[in-house]
């Protein structure tokens, strides 16, 4: 027994042996474990995911470049603002600059953080903006020939930018190949080039043809520098008025392009020019309302309030806007102008108190209305009023009665000519296309400057008259919770006067604009920044890089042809960190990881 027990000893003792590598080998195994750690990381970050830094505010509010925040010292709003990138630009927006604040329109100085040491007339040039949002980036399903996997409309994607090879660009891809795109009263319409007649394609494609010899210094005469100036025919323009549709945004791209209008939970504390309320009708006695608190509350009778104090425009707080809230300037032609925005979104939580009646939502769009009335037996209805006779019923619907005791979350829009009601994130009532549609003729040619300005700025409007939302009540008790009033982003149709690739000035770049439509061909892809108004993108790329122009008539300006696309951004994985005042040194730098803006990317 005992040279049994040693036998298995021995046996045991072999087997550990056996599996003990030799020193050297071991090195070795963890180099080749090492470098094959490398290539794995590098053709993981070649072919599929990559990280890049966002660096401007093209894409804002989606995405931040350089910027700073501060809360509104009237209103208490938390507002995110663009600086310069100063590695390549020089400072411009110091300690007394004004940030207009995204919620009441307060202009707001004294910035915390800014592009310069000091207030503007001292320049000095110590910034210390927050670094710019870093983004992961999908990579691998756009080269793998998948339809399924490639590029699609409204993916906020990564490419090179078409004037220099070695920088990226990021925005929203909003037209693809083999169609005819135009920009129209903020929104984006496009018609499949093979539902178009034989003309127009040739039509456009002569223009492009222009468009190439110009900024490849080839000779231009006198036709064509006509036919440039005004590139298409009225019968042109009509077939594409008759053949174009509107895109609507996906829900995940429209959920990051609603901007804020004004959110009642944060109302200013004292009422200036141009600042938000909701104002009681009649206002002799505010018809059962109250409004002077954060909630809205209608205690019976019959009123109807109306929002006021500011228009609807395309402002965002993320520009700073050197004449926030300096009233009685003259507007220069030379300056940026404001657009009126009717594409809107009304948020609240209603809470029954009592009593029979019905309460209606109202919101405005080109002298139409679309109302949305609640009864409190249950009943409700779609409604438009063109102001002439009674408003007809495009839908009606039955919802649970109205309760003291239930409060109701409730959603109404109209965007990209759809209007929906939604109660606790479900749709109820909605128009159709049939119902619905946009008059895009009328829309080309409609072009109103209201007689104001604000913030020395015109106010642009494809409609002669602005309205505003209302609530009207009638019976019932009720109040009204967390009021938000929201807008659509608005994609301008502006133009270069200045060009550096050898477009003269009475030929400025504006591609795909409001009667400049692009014929994008097999390969060509349309790119607009979310932040309209501070995005230099396909509508005004004017000069191709190096890498572009040897490629001639094949390449097209504001286009971004396929293999310079590098993919889709999905998540904000470092966004600016927190900055922990109470510790010395690095208490002014965002150290600290702000978890909490963490987040994917629609």
């Amino acid at each position: 027994m005992v040279v049994n027990r040693e036998d298995r000893v021995t046996r045991r003792t072999d087997v550990v042996e056996s599996v003990r590598p030799p020193q050297a080998e071991g090195v070795k195994d963890t180099t080749e474990s090492i470098v094959v750690a490398f290539i794995l990381a590098f053709v993981f970050r070649t072919f599929v995911v990559e990280a890049f830094v966002i660096p401007t505010g093209s894409m804002a509010t989606s995405l931040y470049g350089k910027h700073g925040a501060l809360v509104c010292s009237d209103c208490g709003w938390e507002n995110v603002y663009g600086l310069t990138d100063t590695t390549t630009r020089p400072p411009q927006f110091f300690k007394d600059s004004r940030v207009q604040c995204q919620n009441c329109n307060h202009a707001n100085t004294g910035l915390d953080i800014h592009d310069g040491g000091g207030a503007r007339k001292e320049r000095r040039a110590a910034s210390n903006a927050e670094s710019g949002d870093r983004i992961l980036v999908f990579k691998w399903p756009l080269g793998i020939g998948v339809d399924a996997l490639g590029p699609r409309r409204w993916d906020v994607t990564v490419f090179k930018n078409t004037a220099e090879a070695d920088e990226n660009f990021i925005k929203r891809l909003a037209g693809k190949p083999n169609e005819v795109l135009e920009i129209i009263d903020g929104d984006v319409y496009v018609a499949p080039v093979g539902e178009l007649s034989a003309e127009t394609v040739r039509a456009l494609d002569a223009w492009r043809a222009i468009k190439y010899k110009l900024r490849s210094g080839q000779p231009v005469g006198g036709a064509e520098r006509a036919r440039f100036s005004r590139p298409l025919g009225d019968e042109v323009l009509e077939e594409l008025s008759e053949k174009m549709r509107i895109c609507p945004k996906t829900c995940d791209a429209q959920r990051s392009l609603w901007h804020l209008v004004y959110n009642h939970d944060y109302p200013p504390r004292s009422l200036d020019a141009n600042q938000p309320y909701w104002d009681p009708q009649p206002a002799e006695t505010g018809g059962g309302w109250t409004v002077d608190g954060r909630r809205l509350r209608f205690s019976g009778g019959r009123g109807e309030i109306r929002f006021a104090g500011e228009r609807i425009v395309d402002q965002c707080a993320y520009n700073i806007n050197p004449d926030a809230g300096r009233l009685g300037l003259r507007h220069d032609a030379r300056a940026q102008k404001w657009h009126a925005v009717s594409d809107l979104r009304f948020e609240t939580v209603l809470r029954p108190l009592g009593g029979e009646g019905h309460v209606g939502f109202s919101l405005p769009k080109d002298g139409t209305r679309f109302i949305v009335r609640l009864w409190s037996d249950g009943r409700a209805a779609l409604l438009r009023d063109s102001g002439v006779g009674e408003p007809e019923v495009l839908r009606e619907a039955v919802i649970d009665p109205f309760s003291p005791s239930v409060s109701v979350d409730i959603a109404f829009e109209n965007v990209d000519y759809r209007v929906a009601f939604s109660i606790a994130g479900e749709e109820v009532l909605w128009t159709t296309p049939e119902q619905y549609a946009p008059d895009i003729k009328a829309l080309r040619s409609s072009r109103h400057v209201l007689d104001e300005v604000i913030d020395g700025r015109a106010v642009f409007s494809t409609s002669p008259r602005l309205d505003v939302p209302t609530v009207a009540a009638s019976g019932l008790a009720f109040e009204l919770i967390h009021v938000v009033l929201l807008r659509d982003a608005y994609y301008t149709s502006p133009a270069f006067e200045l060009t550096r690739s050898g477009i003269p000035g009475w030929a400025p770049a504006e591609w795909g604009t409001t009667g400049f439509p692009i014929l994008l061909r097999e390969g060509e892809y349309f790119m607009l920044g979310d932040n309209s108004m501070a995005s230099k993108d396909s509508r005004l790329w004017d000069e191709p890089g190096s890498h572009l122009v040897d490629r001639g008539d094949a390449y097209q300006l504001g286009t971004v042809p396929a293999d310079q696309i590098v993919g889709r951004a999905f998540f904000v994985y470092w966004p600016s960190g927190l900055r922990p005042g109470w510790l010395p040194v690095v208490g002014s730098y965002g150290v600290i990881p702000n978890v909490g803006r963490m987040r994917w990317i629609r």
